[in-house]
């Protein structure tokens, strides 16, 4: 079994806006920036600020710490564990670890 990489910032940023099923000119809207910004966050050329991270966070309905770490808090206690893309489904509303393996993607209903 090969080893899955880990996910840059601007690719999880990229990940959550998808799976909300959001453009990057409906999710620049919606936090007050521009459009060129969210492209520029989502290919990594600039980092956002960590206001517009909790705003990208709450918008998509994922998890602020996943957001900005990669890690997702592990349910059985002990903190952080890392979050490998192991593919998202169109619809996935967060993102859930269990012991092994160490993440596991979880879809959800939409919320009205």
């Amino acid at each position: 079994m090969g080893v899955v990489p880990e996910l840059t910032l601007g690719l999880r940023l990229e990940l959550a806006r998808r799976q909300t099923g959001m453009t990057q000119p409906q999710l620049a809207e919606e936090l007050g920036i521009s459009k060129r910004t969210v492209v520029d966050f989502e290919n990594d050329v600039r980092a956002p600020k960590r206001a517009t991270m909790m705003g990208w966070a709450r918008a998509t309905g994922v998890s602020f710490a996943w957001l900005e770490t990669g890690q997702a808090a592990n349910p059985e206690g002990g903190g952080l564990r890392v979050v490998r893309h192991q593919g998202l489904e169109p619809r996935t509303r967060c993102l859930s670890v269990s012991s092994v393996p160490p993440v596991v993607a979880v879809s959800l209903p939409r919320a009205a």
